[in-house]
């Protein structure tokens, strides 16, 4: 049963054409409909190539009730077969008109019989959660409760529908001396119970068994507490129900002439007891669908239905469609390593003859998580199906929308009050649906992020009065977060919202589609997209959901903090599927085994038969332990193994091919074997099984890493570019193919980064600009050791600095906004970015005083070189840290171009200026850093950039504030340990090596290499793209 009550699947059927000739009038359901088969001019009707059960329904209830059946009920365990019933009553007409019977399910029968109402799951759980609070005086959440609620709302829907005593059942574990009197049970029933007892004899030896103990001792007022309060409402759950129309049968609430039961297998109790009380009135006849190969030789398949053909006879005995299994010939078992494998095999069993035989073919899948990778392996050839599995909601692009919302409007504020998080916004205007639900979306969206305005205020993504809605806040407690009354309200604005955006996206895309059916003309009227129905579907299920919870909210049935709420909603959507609706007679049948029951096809493929699938899990989870669930008589494992055996034989016996695949690859947590049934039909029978392996047509190759050409295109794109940076000629030493990619191909290496997180790149930057701020007051002046003593001192000072780096650079602040208070890891990088700025000062201190003749400068300057096509120049640019005039290690006044770093391992000093533009180099000398304030220092020393400090030596220093305090500590750049103090000592090789590198990237016969050392792509963002990943 789901959550609204209904125990059957729908189906779907998608189909390319846009009508179908020759079909019945109507595939409803509804009673004494006429139907009558109208064949056209190209089409008649067919007759199956063996007889299937319904067939022999069909043809039975024909000779017995005539053409007119329409004070007949059938009734089915599922809703499916009707149509196909309907379809053989025309078939056997003759032609002649049909008046159809009435069709019920066994569910449906029961409630045409009882004035109750069968409630949805939530409210059952809901109402349940009360009772077993109030009686067990627990603490516990509802989404805590809800799971094994419904596990205990399980065992009470067995236990009435097998009309067990729940005052015996729930034995108080204090009165164990009363079993030796319950003359009721047989000697082995009572053995069971005290087998099961005598582990609470004396004193509780463990809190498990205490635990369990106290709870099964208030079950029994739980169940009697449970169903008074629904019946006081008029509602019941389904087993309730059934035994309510078990124990007050009313023969003058029989409307039908006769019932017609057929295809079911296990009776539960208060199901004989309907039958029984049926038959008694002389109103019910009976049609079991088995085959003598496992009613004969003791086979767990026919076990129940043997049991039940003396009180219940069959009106099929003796008839030929009784003998089928044993006469088989073409039965395949096929072992692949993977799911995957198995789908793909479909392609190729679905031969001509099967795609034609269309709806007498099935593909069935024993494990229905399989459907999205099943549906994508049909061959184009296949132009009919029908789904009769539901989609998982859970796997929808609105149970992530609305995942999306519970997460934004729980923990999407910022903590700067009136903003969001940029990273959850970004979740939320990246969603597909967002284009049903604002036209601005687009717009927001890029522009934030070009901004990379982490913290955008709700009024600046209010650009309409849907996104108004979406990103509205939640109602702030005024008080005690626990007030009921607050909560309520949340709640009650967190789902009018959800449903408020899924009435927005149902409504515009209905219009999207029809503008687009417009566009295309008449042929598309009535074609619907495989995409757009299920998206129709899931959008119409969240929207029932939600309503659902959203009324329990409002009657005040359901009391849940927000985190609650959510939580219990996803329980909700992970057990709930998207039903298709459709014309489930026509093309290839996608099943899970549960919709075979009563059906007969020709061909037959079987995916994923492994032990754990069929028998599907089977297992004892309930609260009521195995001994006395099989002391009553309530359902047991044993009952489930023996449903599946029946399940797995009946829909394979009339089938003219079967083939079942399976998986045979072991893992961590399953050995994956055949099912057991697969292997009993092995032992047991002997049928002609063939037996053959698949493997993958797939060879998994790992791709080689190729140069790039400079072709036309590229070479265009090269000339194209006027100016280039240090940072793009250090990324073509450590990889030419990674050049290519970021600037030829225009493919930003750093990943779109919408959150206020730290990485190496952002502590940079803050500490520079912290350092900046602390010493721009002497920007052009000069520095005395009291004024740095004087900074170091004021705590504050160096605090405001600080801050000010994490607003502009990290939160990207820069108005009069304030900054949102720091998180734990941030507060970590603040004391190591105050520690670091502490070193720099007592550094400057220590060799003080010197003059700042700016900071932060922007440079520029020309570079020309040759290549294949001649001389060419580019512009280069670059900031300088800080730029200082200090006293040099002759005396004289230099001019030294400081860059910060504050990684915490210093580079290996390079041996010579040749090496900064060797392409194979070690990560931990840093040639990159030499390249770029080298270069900085050569534009300084040139007399255009320079002036008036041309005759000044030009030093360039990287300052490691790491390092900082160490004796004898110098930052300027050195050469086999040999310190730069005029960089024109070097800049004919440096200019030489640079202009032979720029030749090389611009030269049109030279390929974009890859990085020679695998170690460089270890971290690569294009690491995927080349190939070389491992």
């Amino acid at each position: 049963m789901d959550i609204y009550g209904m125990s059957m699947k729908t189906t779907a059927s998608w189909r390319s054409g846009n009508s179908l000739p020759g079909k019945p009038h109507s595939t409803s359901h509804r009673a004494n409909g006429f139907y009558r088969w109208l064949p056209t001019e190209n089409q008649q009707p067919t007759t199956p190539k063996m007889k299937t059960f319904l067939n022999a329904i069909a043809k039975d209830l024909l000779e017995k009730y005539g053409n007119n059946l329409s004070e007949i009920v059938v009734v089915f365990p599922n809703k499916r077969a009707s149509l196909f019933l309907n379809e053989e009553l025309i078939l056997q007409s003759g032609g002649k008109p049909v008046w159809s019977p009435q069709y019920m399910t066994i569910s449906g029968l029961y409630r045409s019989l009882s004035p109750l109402l069968v409630a949805d799951q939530i409210k059952l759980v809901c109402e349940l959660f009360k009772h077993y609070s109030r009686l067990t005086k627990s603490q516990e959440t509802l989404d805590d409760f809800y799971g094994w609620g419904e596990l205990m709302l399980s065992d009470f829907d067995d236990l009435d529908k097998n009309m067990g005593d729940y005052v015996k059942i729930f034995e108080n574990t204090n009165d164990l001396h009363d079993f030796d009197s319950v003359d009721f049970l047989t000697e082995e029933q009572k053995e069971l119970l005290t087998r099961f007892f005598k582990n609470f004899d004396g004193d509780y030896k463990s809190p498990l068994k205490e635990n369990f103990a106290s709870l099964w001792n208030v079950l029994a007022s739980i169940y009697s507490s449970f169903r008074e309060a629904l019946r006081s409402e008029g509602i019941a759950y389904e087993g309730m129900l059934y035994r309510d129309v078990a124990e007050h049968f009313d023969p003058s609430g029989l409307k039908a002439k006769m019932y017609v039961f057929a295809g079911f297998n296990l009776l539960q109790q208060v199901e004989q007891r309907l039958f029984e009380d049926l038959a008694r009135e002389g109103k019910a006849v009976f049609y079991w669908d088995y085959d003598s190969y496992y009613m004969d030789n003791g086979n767990e398949a026919g076990k129940y239905i043997s049991a039940y053909l003396h009180a219940f006879p069959n009106q099929l005995a003796g008839k030929d469609i009784y003998s089928n299994l044993t006469k088989k010939g073409n039965i395949t078992f096929l072992s692949a390593s993977t799911e995957d494998i198995q789908a793909r095999y479909i392609s190729q069993w679905l031969t001509p003859e099967r795609i034609k035989a269309g709806k007498r073919t099935a593909i069935v899948m024993c494990d229905e998580k399989i459907l999205p990778t099943v549906i994508h392996c049909l061959p184009p050839e296949v132009s009919d199906i029908n789904i009769t599995t539901g989609y998982p909601l859970s796997q929808t692009l609105i149970a992530t929308l609305v995942k999306e919302i519970f997460s934004l409007k729980l923990t999407g504020t910022s903590r700067l009050k009136g903003t969001l998080r940029l990273h959850q916004v970004n979740t939320i205007l990246h969603h597909p649906y967002m284009k049903f639900i604002s036209e601005k979306a687009a717009e927001i969206t890029e522009r934030i992020n070009a901004e990379h305005i982490f913290y955008p205020t709700i009024d600046e993504l209010s650009a309409d009065e849907n996104l108004a809605v979406l990103f509205a806040p939640l109602s702030p407690y005024r008080g005690n977060p626990a007030d009921t009354d607050a909560r309520l309200t949340r709640n009650m604005e967190m789902l009018r919202c959800i449903l408020t955006i899924i009435k927005l996206i149902a409504t515009n895309s209905a219009k999207a589609e029809c503008n687009e059916k417009d566009e295309e003309g008449e042929d598309r009227k009535h074609e619907l997209p495989r995409e757009q129905q299920l998206m129709q579907e899931s959008v119409f299920r969240m929207h029932q959901l939600i309503t659902r919870v959203n009324t329990l909210l409002e009657t005040g049935e359901l009391d849940i903090s927000e985190m609650s709420l959510q939580s219990l909603v996803f329980q909700i959507v992970r057990s709930t599927n998207v039903p298709f609706h459709g014309e489930p007679i026509m093309g290839i049948q996608i099943m899970g085994v549960l919709e075979t029951r009563l059906l007969d096809f020709d061909h037959m493929l079987i995916l994923s038969a492994n032990e754990g699938n069929i028998p599907k899990g089977v297992d004892d989870a309930s609260f009521i332990p195995h001994s006395i669930r099989k002391a009553y008589g309530l359902t047991t494992v044993e009952n489930k193994v023996g449903i599946f055996a029946y399940y797995f034989h009946r829909m394979m016996q009339r089938a003219g091919d079967v083939t079942f695949t399976y998986n045979n690859a072991a893992n961590d947590t399953k050995t994956n074997e055949m099912s057991r049934f697969m292997m009993q039909l092995m032992a047991e029978s002997s049928l002609p099984i063939q037996h053959h392996t698949m493997v993958s047509d797939l060879s998994v190759n790992r791709s080689s890493i190729e140069a790039v050409e400079k072709t036309p295109p590229v070479i265009e794109k090269l000339n194209s570019i006027d100016h280039i940076s240090p940072t793009a000629v250090s990324k073509y030493l450590r990889c030419p193919l990674s050049f290519f990619y970021r600037f030829i191909c225009d493919i930003k290496d750093e990943e779109t980064n919408d959150e206020d997180e730290m990485d190496n790149r952002v502590f940079g930057l803050v500490f520079h600009k912290a350092a900046e701020t602390l010493y721009s007051p002497f920007n052009g002046k000069d520095v005395t050791k009291e004024d740095l003593e004087h900074i170091r001192k004021d705590e504050s000072l160096i605090s405001r600095a600080i801050i000010r780096g994490f607003k502009e650079e990290l939160f990207n602040i820069k108005d009069d906004r304030d900054m949102p208070a720091l998180d734990g890891m941030q507060m970590v990088n603040m004391n190591i970015i105050r520690k670091m700025i502490l070193c720099l000062i007592d550094y400057d201190i220590a060799h003080a005083p010197f003059h700042i003749e700016d900071l932060e400068k922007r440079i520029y300057d020309s570079v020309s070189f040759r290549t294949s096509a001649g001389t060419r120049t580019l512009k280069v640019k670059g900031f300088i840290d800080r730029l200082d005039i200090v006293t040099g290690f002759n005396g004289n006044k230099t001019m030294r171009v400081v860059d910060y770093k504050t990684g915490a391992s210093r580079p290996v000093p390079l041996k010579s200026v040749e090496e900064i533009f060797q392409h194979d180099q070690r990560a931990n000398t840093h040639p990159d850093y030499y390249l770029q304030t080298l270069l900085y220092s050569k534009i300084l020393s040139a007399p255009d950039n320079g002036a008036p400090y041309t005759r000044m030596p030009v030093s360039p220093a990287l300052l490691y504030p790491h390092f900082a305090r160490e004796k004898d500590y110098d930052p300027v750049l050195r050469f086999d340990r040999q310190p730069v103090h005029d960089v024109k000592d070097y800049l004919d090789a440096y200019c030489k090596g640079l202009s032979d590198l720029l030749s090389e990237i611009f030269d049109e016969t030279k390929k974009f290499e890859p990085a020679r050392d695998p170690d460089q792509c270890k971290r690569c963002f294009y690491l995927d793209m080349c190939g070389r990943k491992k």
